[in-house]
């Protein structure tokens, strides 16, 4: 049956919040996303067979019962055969009609999109059958999503909610406020709950009763509907009786999903999914995988690879190093710009945080454009001055350099830029690496990666262990000190502070690299569950580089010298 539909009309894959659609651009730019459930129906699912002759829709549908645009329809017959379906317009962005705005009950609620209510739905599916549960869904068809945009969407639609909608799905899809958003259903036969009771088949007490079930069930199954009313329970007339189970209890279905939410079990539970993979994905986040997402871009900078792509929501922009454009999502601003966080340090602007998806993260915000608190006068710290800081792409490549090169690292993740301005004094400013960094431009841009007045985030991996050790077991086998910390806290004496210093530094010149302004901070060093210093064979601590502003090459030219390609 779908290569029926796939004969008249070239599709992509997409997936789409753990969704997975046949995508199709129709004429027009028209654009349909298809569910597994919908290939099924084949061409009957295209727009011409069952909205768009209005001959057809007006005689072959039925509007239902609500606050919302929705749609009982048969479609044209296809391969002799019609389909009958649910059509339903998505109200994101819209306020809920009947609503007080200080009903305890919606506290926070807001309609689903079409993705997230199909995502929401198929979740469900899968918990029903997953725990031997009797309740019949609606199968989630397709959503159509006419070209044309409407302008009065924008006066019903609310700009600060819509943002947040946007947000939930950057890189998998744009949501456009302008257009209108059709969900398709497959429709259950039936009588909903108060058609029941109207008809004699229930008394009120018996509706009464099969709403709250069904609102429990659903509840047992991870999700708590909003606005739970018997005019969504569909039950199954049979002569002058209901269908029931064999121990009497009513066979019932549900439907309508708009309000529809995880409860805080099932969050946790997603939450802990989406860790999972991406600790499993991290390993192998250098190796080349396809990007499905038309708006990422791959680039190549100082040879560490990216993934790049625009944040439209701050006017900011993301770099995540490697090839797996899946790992994007995890390091957008809104994932942790917003949460808790840890100061790490005295000196510098370093913050521990965990995501919104569970992932530890280490903030820092780079000191490029900075000069460097350093006095020319002192032959120590005149070097410093003179080199500056390097950028957060010189920082990143230095310490996957160092990684190749077998002295171990903390984890460098992401750069986002701020779409903010953030000022640094004329008195203090270094441009140095905005002059050597003009040649590199951001895809399609052709502006500079590097911009004056604008904060550059560097998002690092928080070390509890490798990547290696957590894609195989998620727990937390370490926890870090710097040495400096390690010394004063009596974890290692003078002696050792000493020799781990000079070890240290000099293995940072056997691989050609220099710290011009090398401290005990810069190196971390790991503990166990019962705070014992993880050494190695030699039986030396085992050490990681944690800062890399003022690593030079030691064969490098002044950074006002550089040149630079353009990054691929």
């Amino acid at each position: 049956m779908e290569n029926n539909l796939l004969q008249t009309h070239e599709s992509l894959d997409k997936k789409i919040l753990d969704v997975n659609y046949k995508y199709f651009l129709l004429d027009n730019d028209d654009e349909l996303f298809v569910t597994r459930y919908g290939l099924k129906h084949g061409p009957n699912l295209l727009p011409d067979n069952f909205l768009l002759d209005e001959k057809w829709f007006d005689t072959h549908s039925e509007k239902l019962n609500g606050t919302s645009i929705v749609y009982k329809v048969t479609t044209k017959p296809a391969r002799g055969k019609s389909s009958r379906i649910v059509i339903k317009w998505n109200r994101m962005g819209q306020d809920i009609p009947g609503i007080e705005p200080d009903d305890p009950e919606f506290n926070g609620a807001s309609f689903l999109s079409p993705f997230e209510e199909f995502q929401h739905v198929q979740e469900l599916y899968e918990n029903v059958s997953y725990l031997h549960k009797s309740i019949e869904l609606q199968e989630p068809l397709a959503i159509y999503i006419p070209s044309a945009k409407k302008d009065y969407l924008r006066d019903v639609r609310k700009d600060y909610i819509m943002n947040h909608v946007v947000n939930r799905h950057k890189g998998d899809i744009k949501i456009d406020i302008d257009r209108s958003y059709i969900m398709i259903y497959r429709w259950i036969d039936g009588l909903d709950a108060i058609q029941a009771m109207k008809l004699g088949y229930l008394s009120e007490d018996e509706a009464l009763a099969i709403t709250r079930r069904a609102d429990r069930e659903i509840q047992a199954c991870g999700y708590h509907v909003r606005d739970n009313k018997a005019i969504h329970v569909i039950l199954k007339p049979i002569g002058s009786n209901l269908l029931r189970a064999g121990d009497s209890s009513l066979v019932y279905g549900y439907v309508d999903y708009e309000l529809m939410q995880r409860t805080e079990k099932l969050e946790k539970i997603v939450r802990k999914k989406r860790r999972s993979g991406y600790l499993a994905m991290m390993p192998k986040r250098l190796e080349y995988h396809p990007i499905s997402e038309f708006k990422m871009k791959r680039v190549n900078i100082f040879q560490v690879p990216y993934i790049y792509g625009d944040v439209p929501e701050t006017k900011g922009r993301l770099w995540v190093v490697g090839n797996d454009a899946r790992l994007f999502d995890y390091f957008l601003p809104e994932k942790w710009l917003d949460t808790k966080r840890t100061k790490l340090s005295l000196y510098h602007d370093l913050y521990y945080t965990v995501s919104k998806d569970d992932i530890h993260l280490v903030l820092k915000i780079s000191k490029v454009g900075e000069q460097p608190d350093a006095d020319p006068f002192n032959e120590y710290e005149h070097a410093k001055f003179e080199f500056g800081y390097n950028s957060p792409f010189e920082e990143f490549s230095l310490a996957l350099e160092l990684n190749r090169k077998d002295l171990a690292t903390i984890y460098p993740r992401a750069i986002y830029m701020s779409g903010t301005k953030s000022n640094i004094s004329e008195r203090f400013l270094d441009r140095s690496r905005y002059k050597s960094h003009t040649g590199m431009c951001c895809p399609h841009q052709g502006r500079p990666i590097l911009q004056e007045g604008h904060e550059y985030i560097m998002i690092l991996g928080y070390w509890n262990g490798s990547d290696e050790m957590l894609a195989s077991y998620d727990g937390n086998y370490y926890s870090a000190i710097n040495a400096l910390g390690a010394y004063r806290n009596h974890i290692i004496d003078k002696e050792q502070y000493f020799q781990l210093m000079r070890r240290v530094n000099e293995q940072l010149k056997a691989r050609g690299i220099e710290d011009l302004y090398f401290r005990g901070t810069h190196i971390l060093l790991s503990l166990d569950a019962k705070n014992n210093l993880i050494t190695g064979p030699d039986n030396l601590p085992l050490i990681r580089i944690c800062n890399f502003e003022s690593l030079r090459r030691m064969d490098e030219q002044k950074p006002d010298q550089k040149t630079e390609n353009t990054p691929k």
